[in-house]
């Protein structure tokens, strides 16, 4: 796990954004939190390890996006912080299902399938349309090598972990286009634990559409 400090003086809070599997964190160095706000970015799950302290933080606002929903939770059952708003966009806590994520015969064909090509393939359904995908593609992408491990260290860990977690969400924001997890098992899912939940006209890639985190926040 890699943890990347975009801006960290000190500040009286902190924007905590879980980015999704083999996403380039680059894509979200330039989201403005708010004035009193730290940001650090967290990425490259493999492994589940979070070395930093929160302690310091009189609140942790926490947006997270894919897979790193299911990896937010994770950590933030463990790790001892303040937390605030905590934010879910196009992603479960139950991310390898058939009915609460991604049906488990597509997430095992995913990983099957790495290649150049199918990551091309997965980043335009991810997108939705070709202008999105020209903006997510201006950031080089991960190595494939790395991306690989990642996938396969998330399966195991998600389909060995345990089920239950004590971590509670704000709020989820259910993109009507995405084509990773079916929005029919996020509403289920959400609806299941009660966390109230929006739709947004987006593909599973939500963040073209916007460059501050407290319109996500606040909304």
């Amino acid at each position: 796990m890699k943890i990347e400090k975009i801006k960290n003086q000190s500040s009286p809070r902190l924007l905590l954004f879980f980015d999704g599997w083999a996403a380039p964190p680059e894509l979200f160095r330039n989201i403005d939190p708010e004035m009193d706000s730290d940001y650090w970015i967290v990425s490259d799950y493999r492994d589940l390890s979070f070395p930093e302290s929160l302690s310091s933080y009189a609140e942790v606002d926490v947006v997270a996006w894919s897979l790193g929903v299911w990896v937010a939770e994770r950590i933030g059952s463990t790790c001892h912080a303040r937390w605030n708003k905590c934010v879910a966009m196009n992603g479960t806590y139950c991310p390898v299902s058939d009915a609460l994520g991604i049906p488990e015969k597509i997430f095992q064909g995913t990983m099957e399938q790495l290649s150049d090509d199918g990551m091309r393939r997965f980043e335009r359904r991810i997108c939705g349309d070709r202008n999105t995908w020209a903006s997510y593609r201006a950031f080089p992408p991960r190595p494939l090598s790395e991306i690989t491990d990642e996938l396969r260290f998330l399966y195991h860990e998600i389909t060995a972990g345990e089920k239950g977690s004590s971590f509670s969400w704000s709020k989820a924001w259910i993109g009507t286009g995405d084509r990773i997890f079916p929005p029919e098992n996020q509403k289920r899912a959400w609806l299941e634990r009660n966390v109230p939940y929006a739709e947004i006209e987006s593909p599973h890639y939500c963040f073209h559409t916007t460059r501050q985190w407290n319109e996500w926040l606040e909304k």
